[in-house]
């Protein structure tokens, strides 16, 4: 139980940490000049949290019969 919530704060953080790097490093938020590397990046972090909440909240799930 506490693995599943302590993972899923942990993705969720990662999902608003990358979507953050991306849009600051696409120029979106704040005066930043754009950068390529960080918004792919920020992008792959942000996927990555998606990831893993999805791997965390199937792995508990029954298969249907």
């Amino acid at each position: 139980m506490w693995r599943k919530v302590i993972a899923s704060v942990i993705a969720v953080l990662m999902m608003v940490i990358g979507g953050i790097w991306t849009a600051k490093a696409n120029g979106w938020i704040g005066e930043a000049e754009p950068s390529r590397s960080f918004a792919m990046l920020g992008a792959g972090i942000l996927g990555l949290g998606v990831a893993l909440l999805y791997v965390v909240w199937q792995s508990g799930r029954q298969p249907r019969r």
